[in-house]
């Protein structure tokens, strides 16, 4: 395998690792954002379940009131909490951007419609003149038992949300594994493709220059024509085998031939032959 290939598969890699660093980042700054969003949602939604029991204590401070002042008070602090829960749900609303293909989605919905009945009721009960009387038959039915319906309404989307909460955030958490899986995915085949194929392309290489210093060694101590030691390595092992004979005390013996006549047979016959 070529260096060229080696370093494309290696950038391409980084570019990929990089890319799914990228992609885990992202997706924790959603998760981030969508717990957040989440948790006003419900902040919202439980604000407006308080205000509409204030709106039922002041139903009942209406109903146990025996003057028409306090009667005419109350039915005023009552409808002021409706009103604030209704400005709680469209917070709510604005919030989840609800869609009907959504379980709360399509409960905001029926609630933000529950919510303007409920409201345009108080305004025409009120633009009667004995509406402030606590024994008025509309205004028991407004204060009792349509309330009653509007908050079990509430404490239904509430519940939905909650349980598509954490739906949603299981699904999220699922997703939150992808990055780390192509992270993992992405190292094996670096190793496979790239460090395997370079640490064996390493290897070859490391063995061959081995090879080569033997080869230039060897051409270093020989003599090219006899392929005998030259003098450099016969000076190497001289002084090497002096040296262990010394350090072990041990006898040394060099031996020299002279051949008499040696030229004029590789005269005759050639240096070759000699």
């Amino acid at each position: 395998m070529s260096d060229e290939l080696l370093r494309r598969r290696h950038a391409l890699a980084l570019l990929l690792t990089a890319l799914a660093a990228f992609g885990g980042y992202c997706l924790m700054v959603y998760l981030t954002l969508q717990t957040n969003k989440d948790n006003e949602v419900q902040r919202r939604l439980t604000q407006t379940r308080v205000h509409l029991e204030h709106a039922a204590r002041h139903a009942d401070d209406h109903q146990d009131t025996a003057n028409l002042a306090g009667a005419d008070t109350a039915l005023d602090h009552f409808q002021q909490a409706v009103r604030n829960a209704e400005h709680e749900h469209d917070a709510v609303l604005a919030l989840s951007s609800p869609g009907k293909e959504r379980q709360t989605g399509a409960l905001l919905l029926e609630l933000d419609l529950e919510f303007d009945r409920y409201l345009a009721s108080i305004e025409t009960l009120l633009s009667q003149s004995d509406a402030i009387q606590p024994n008025h038959p509309g205004v028991q039915r407004l204060l009792r038992h349509e309330l009653a319906e509007l908050m079990g309404l509430l404490d239904h989307v509430i519940a939905a949300h909650q349980e598509e909460r954490e739906q949603i955030t299981r699904e999220l958490l699922l997703w939150e594994v992808v990055p780390l899986v192509l992270i993992l995915a992405m190292l094996l085949a670096e190793y496979l493709f790239i460090f395997k194929p370079m640490a064996h392309k390493i290897a070859a290489d490391r063995a061959a220059l081995e090879a080569l210093n033997r080869n230039l060694e060897h051409m270093a101590s020989t003599d090219t024509l006899t392929q005998a030691f030259n003098r450099r390595k016969f000076q190497e092992i001289i002084l090497r085998e002096c040296a262990a004979a010394r350090r072990n005390g041990a006898p040394l013996s060099l031996l020299l031939l002279d051949i008499d006549h040696f030229k004029t047979f590789n005269d005759t016959h050639g240096h070759e032959i000699g």
